[in-house]
């Protein structure tokens, strides 16, 4: 009787891989610092200057929170569009600009930097006890 070679199989497994699941992870480059600074200084909101950037607003934030620099060119930004903000206006206080519209001025002012003219208070006094004595009118 002849031997029969059984044929050995090696069950080969293949590995899953995790495929990462949402967006890529965005990369950062220093010329965003840039854009973003320039569209602020041009009284842009943040919704607005977030438009030169090709990431989200919330990527913007993650920016800001993890390089100091980006943080650094939001806040120059910010403050040279409320430099312009403010000449803009005083321009048209002193006549120099008669068909600006103030109102919408105003409320740009609050809306895109968060200017209120309203301040809210509140004063706490301790309980006070009050005597009014009545003086005899002398006749």
């Amino acid at each position: 009787m002849a031997k029969v070679a059984k044929k050995v199989t090696k069950k080969v497994t293949k590995k899953k891989v995790k495929k990462k699941m949402g967006a890529p992870e965005a990369v950062y480059r220093p010329e965003y610092a840039d854009a973003i600074e320039d569209h602020l200084a041009n009284m842009y909101s943040m919704d607005a200057a977030v438009d030169g950037i090709p990431y989200g607003k919330n990527v913007i934030y993650k920016f800001k929170e993890r390089y100091p620099e980006f943080e650094d060119a939001i806040k120059r930004g910010r403050e040279r569009g409320m430099q312009k903000y403010q000449e803009e206006i005083l321009k048209c206080m002193k006549g120099d600009n008669p068909k600006a519209n103030m109102t919408a001025a105003i409320w740009y002012g609050k809306n895109v930097f968060k200017w209120s003219d309203r301040v809210e208070q509140t004063v706490h006094t301790p309980d006070l006890k009050v005597e009014v004595q009545k003086e005899d009118d002398e006749l």
